[in-house]
């Protein structure tokens, strides 16, 4: 019984490995089983084949998805009509981390009122979890601007306060806790004391024109205050 490949690697988010098994003499019946166990030697769901191919199993749910996933297995191919015919190939799962987060600016002015999403970019962007938390800078003042989990900034007052944007790589446990720090990246706002208009309205909801007649149109931005 001959197995390609002799060992195989799996990164999440990646492609899936084709398994090809080969039972000699030629004429021998070719049909095989594969299973899959754990670190443990026990059978794991973590894995499943579908055919000849190996792929991740996240049917079970996200969570399982990221803390159990990443590892080394082990995939069992034998035999059907000789058991005692079998092949063990090691497989690795493993995760790319994400390396580095860049802001599209590292300073961003703004007016009070106005509502900005910030521009960044994961590298590598392959990473296995490339989702971020978005919080402001403990040493800045929280009652200039408010940032959601989606990265939008609202301007509050006037001043300046940075908001810090972390990886929220849920694969970090694979990483070696001695050297791994989380990798982030910073944007600065600065708020002017200008208001931003909200909001415009037209005085009129429709105009009735004849050919060749002009009128104007009455806008009022809102608040009265913005510049």
């Amino acid at each position: 019984l001959t197995v390609t490949p002799a060992e195989a690697t799996i990164v999440i988010g990646d492609a899936s490995v084709d398994f090809n098994a080969v039972v000699t003499p030629e004429a021998a019946d070719q049909q095989v089983t594969y299973a899959v166990l754990g670190e443990d030697g026990k059978p794991s769901s973590n894995l499943i084949f579908v055919g000849s191919e190996l792929m991740i199993n996240d049917a079970e749910g996200a969570e399982n998805y990221i803390n159990t996933f990443p590892g080394e297995y082990t995939v069992v191919v034998t035999s059907v009509s000789n058991p005692e015919l079998v092949k063990e190939v090691p497989v690795t799962v493993k995760a790319i981390l994400i390396e580095e987060i860049k802001p599209a600016a590292e300073l961003v002015k703004l007016k009070v009122g106005q509502i900005v999403d910030i521009d960044y970019t994961v590298l590598p962007e392959n990473s296995s979890d490339n989702t971020v938390v978005f919080t402001i800078d403990p040493d800045s003042d929280p009652n200039v601007i408010t940032v959601d989990e989606n990265g939008t900034v609202k301007a509050i007052a006037p001043g300046e306060a940075k908001v810090v944007i972390t990886a929220n790589d849920l694969y970090a446990n694979n990483a070696d806790p001695e050297t791994y720090v989380a990798p982030y990246g910073e944007v600065v706002f600065a708020i002017s004391n200008e208001l931003a208009v909200t909001e415009l309205a037209f005085a009129e909801s429709e105009i009735d024109l004849h050919i060749a007649e002009v009128a104007d149109a009455a806008v009022t931005a809102a608040p009265a205050a913005a510049s």
